[in-house]
């Protein structure tokens, strides 16, 4: 009888603590924000109101499905974690799943000629990096971000599919657990590898960034480590140009003024960034600069000099002897790995960037000097002039120059150039651009152009 009585007030025990805590987690749920967020908006640190909307995707097979959530609370939110129930179709799933925490960084240096659709965040944070922390802890007030993005292979049946996006964590040292259905529409287009050339220029000395800023050799194991990550990153945002300078990642060898080349290290490489899937082709790395730091002066060419043992590169004129006696020997050398690689049809030479009116005559002599070299490579250029027909294989203007100046661009077109363009510190103002104060549909508009 005694202990029928104590394994009863046991029971009794459990159920009331386990009723406790389902209680306690009920009230700590209701005190938490968690809404669908359409991906196209940048949430602020400091955004509160977040009208319903039905977390639906609609792509193409081959496409990714994107979505953006948000979670906040006026209590501290601890060990929050993300975990997604694979959207599925009858037997589909649809488990190729990336989520993340959208992290913030703070904007000291605003855009100096905004548009009039800029965004102002109060905070002076905005949203920019998806960082791969698999928790984070959450503070009072602060409104945190987190993207799901779901890969649509190309042979997925098409309808429509539902998964579940869970967020898990402690409220105030509570438990908590909250759900939404997520919908993806699968539509019959397929979109394999695009067509659309594409190239973000990057700094190959920064890749220690990726080791949490912890240094390492040049060409170490740690370098090609990295590389490869780098590599693999491109490719998973469709990056399929990359800048990789010959000339800065060559080890020489000079005597009585000839010159021995190995490439080993461009090589390698690029046949990393060919293996990754990041490379369609290879843009090649300036030979030249503009002189002295003057915007408006002439261009001037680097070339390898021996100081203490280590290899470093100098500027001088195209027109000194030794200037023409370097590069009459790196191109033709240049021209014949990547003959032997394969790579030539692939390869574009970059001369200087940004050639202007005031500086065009220096940019065509160092052109010519090497088209008279290796006629057979691609000369490609940004450009903020028009003055250079018949130099340039690849016009890349500014987007606001190819406005400017449409018809003649169209006409290169015609006559069977090709025509990109590109964006950096401009233009600014209304054009599309990728400043950070600006709307995520900006960066969409951009392509439109290509078509």
């Amino acid at each position: 009888m005694k202990k029928s009585l104590v394994l009863l007030l046991t029971l009794l025990f459990i159920i009331i603590i386990s009723s406790g805590n389902a209680l306690a987690q009920k009230k700590a749920e209701k005190q938490i924000i968690f809404e669908y967020v359409d991906p196209l908006k940048k949430v602020f640190p400091e955004t509160s109101y977040f009208p319903f909307e039905r977390a639906t995707a609609d792509v193409a097979r081959g496409e990714h499905a994107s979505f953006q959530f948000v979670l906040r609370s006026g209590l501290p939110m601890e060990n929050v974690s993300v975990s997604v129930v694979a959207p599925q179709q009858r037997d589909t799933k649809l488990d190729g799943i990336k989520t993340g925490f959208v992290g913030f960084v703070p904007v000291t240096r605003p855009t100096p000629s905004p548009g009039r659709d800029y965004l102002n965040s109060v905070s002076g944070y905005y949203p920019d990096p998806i960082l791969e922390n698999p928790v984070m802890d959450v503070k009072p007030t602060v409104t945190q971000p987190i993207w799901v993005t779901v890969k649509i292979p190309e042979n997925t049946e098409t309808g429509n599919y539902i998964g579940e996006v869970i967020i898990t964590g402690k409220l105030a040292g509570k438990k908590f657990s909250l759900s939404k259905t997520i919908n993806i529409q699968v539509f019959e287009p397929v979109i394999q590898k695009t067509s659309l050339w594409v190239t973000n220029w990057y700094s190959i000395d920064n890749l220690s960034r990726i080791n949490e800023g912890v240094e390492f050799e040049d060409y170490s194991d740690d370098y090609w480590k990295y590389a490869r990550i780098m590599a693999k990153k491109m490719a998973e945002y469709r990056q399929n140009v990359v800048m990789i300078s010959p000339l800065d990642a060559a080890n020489y060898k000079v005597k009585n003024g000839r010159w021995s080349f190995d490439f080993s290290n461009f090589n390698k490489l690029v046949n990393i960034m060919i293996e990754e899937e990041a490379i369609g082709r290879i843009e090649g790395g300036h030979i030249g600069r503009r002189g002295f730091q003057d915007w408006s002066g002439p261009f001037v060419v680097k070339i390898p000099r021996e100081k203490e043992g280590k290899w470093e590169l100098d500027t001088i004129s195209i027109y000194q002897d030794e200037a023409k006696n370097f590069y009459g020997q790196f191109f033709p050398a240049l021209e014949t790995n990547l003959k032997d690689n394969g790579w030539l049809d692939i390869y574009m030479q970059h001369i200087a960037d940004e050639p202007i009116r005031s500086n065009r005559d220096s940019y065509v002599e160092i052109t010519t000097f090497v088209n008279s070299l290796v006629p057979d490579m691609k000369i490609i250029e940004a450009c903020h002039t028009r003055d250079l027909d018949g130099v340039i294989d690849i016009w890349v203007p500014q987007l606001n120059f190819l406005n400017d100046d449409f018809d003649f661009y169209r006409e290169q077109m015609e006559q069977g150039k090709e025509v990109w363009f590109y964006t950096c510190l401009a233009p600014q103002e209304n054009y599309a651009n990728r400043f950070i104060q600006q709307p995520l549909i900006k960066t969409r508009i951009l392509h439109i152009r290509n078509q």
